[in-house]
C-alpha cells in the first residue's frame, strides 16, 4: 500500500514477484488479481522486461490451473515482448556504435549489427509463426482468443465512457455497470478529499479491494486507483477551463496534496503544466 500511494519505479516489480509467491502458495485467485495489476502497470511505464517476466508467471499460474490455452497465448506475449527487448538491445548497440566510431572504422561492425538485428528479426517472425500454428491446432483456442478480443473492444468502450464523464452527473448513466457507477458516483463525491483511496472505496461499497479491483478491470480495462487518479486529472482540466479559480486552488479542490504534484501528474497526462495550459486556452 505505501508503494502504491507513492507510485514507486518499482511497484510493477514488487507486484510481480508478489504474484509469484501468491500463486506458489496456492492462492490462485488473489495471484491472478495481483499479477493483472502488476501486467497493467508494466504495460502503461513501458516496462517491457517486468511485461515479460509477468507474462511467464501467469503462463505458469495458468498451466498450474489446467487452463492451457491461456497459458500458451501469456507463454506468446513473453516470447513477443522479449524479441522486442532484444530488438531494441541491438538497435542501440548499433546507434551507439555508429556515434562511437567514424564510417570507416566502424563500418565491419555496423554490418554485424545489422545482421544481427535482421537475424534477431526473422527468428521473432519464426516463433510466432509457430506459436500461431499451435493456437490453431487446439479449436478451443481458437475460440478463447476471439472471444478475448470481442471482450476487450467492450472494455474499450466501456471505459472511454468513464473517462468522458469527468465531473459530469451520471443520471443519464443508465448503462454503465451498477458496481462501476457506484464506484464513478463516490470518487465524484469525494474528489476533494486527498484520503480518498481504493480501500476506502471498496469499504464504502461493503466490498474487498480484491472484489472491487476485479469489477472495475472487468468493466473498463483499468484499475480502480489509475480511474481515480484519472478522473482528479479530469476533473482538474474542466475547472482549468472555467478559469474561476487559480492553480493551487484546483489542486487541492481535486484530492492533491500539492500544486506541484498536481503540476507534475496533469504534464504527464496531458503532455503540458497546468499554467501552461491555461494560458493556451485562455487565449483561444
Amino acid at each position: 500500500p505505501r508503494m502504491r500511494e507513492l507510485e514507486h519505479p518499482s511497484l510493477n516489480i514488487a507486484l510481480t514477484n508478489l504474484g509469484d509467491a501468491q500463486a506458489r502458495l496456492g492462492k490462485f485467485e488473489a495471484a491472478e488479481v495481483t499479477l493483472a495489476e502488476a501486467l497493467a502497470l508494466a504495460k502503461e511505464r513501458r516496462v517491457y522486461f517486468t511485461v515479460a517476466e509477468t507474462c511467464q508467471v501467469l503462463a505458469n499460474l495458468a498451466e498450474q490451473k489446467g487452463n492451457y490455452e491461456k497459458a500458451l497465448f501469456f507463454q506468446r506475449e513473453q516470447g513477443r515482448y522479449t524479441d522486442s527487448i532484444r530488438l531494441q538491445s541491438a538497435e542501440v548497440e548499433l546507434r551507439e556504435a555508429q556515434a562511437k566510431f567514424d564510417q570507416t572504422e566502424n563500418e565491419q561492425k555496423i554490418k554485424e549489427l545489422e545482421k544481427k538485428i535482421i537475424e534477431e528479426k526473422q527468428t521473432s517472425l519464426l516463433r510466432m509463426l509457430m506459436l500461431g500454428l499451435s493456437l490453431l491446432a487446439v479449436g478451443t483456442g481458437v475460440f478463447w482468443f476471439f472471444n478475448q478480443k470481442k471482450k476487450k473492444e467492450i472494455a474499450a468502450a466501456t471505459r472511454s465512457l468513464t473517462l468522458n464523464l469527468q465531473a459530469e452527473p451520471l443520471e443519464k448513466s443508465e448503462a454503465i455497470d451498477p458496481v462501476l457507477k457506484r464506484f464513478l458516483e463516490i470518487v465524484q463525491a469525494e474528489v476533494a478529499n486527498e484520503g480518498l483511496s481504493v480501500e476506502k472505496v471498496a469499504e464504502s461499497m461493503k466490498m474487498s479491494r480484491v472484489q472491487l479491483f476485479k469489477k472495475i478491470k472487468t468493466a473498463t480495462d483499468a484499475s480502480p486507483s489509475q480511474i481515480i487518479r484519472q478522473y482528479r486529472l479530469e476533473a482538474g482540466k474542466k475547472l482549468l477551463l472555467e478559469n474561476e479559480l487559480n492553480i493551487s486552488q484546483i489542486a487541492y479542490k481535486v484530492g492533491f496534496a500539492s500544486p506541484n504534484s498536481f503540476g507534475r501528474a496533469f504534464k504527464d497526462r496531458f503532455g503540458s503544466s497546468p499554467s501552461q495550459f491555461s494560458s493556451k486556452h485562455k487565449d483561444i
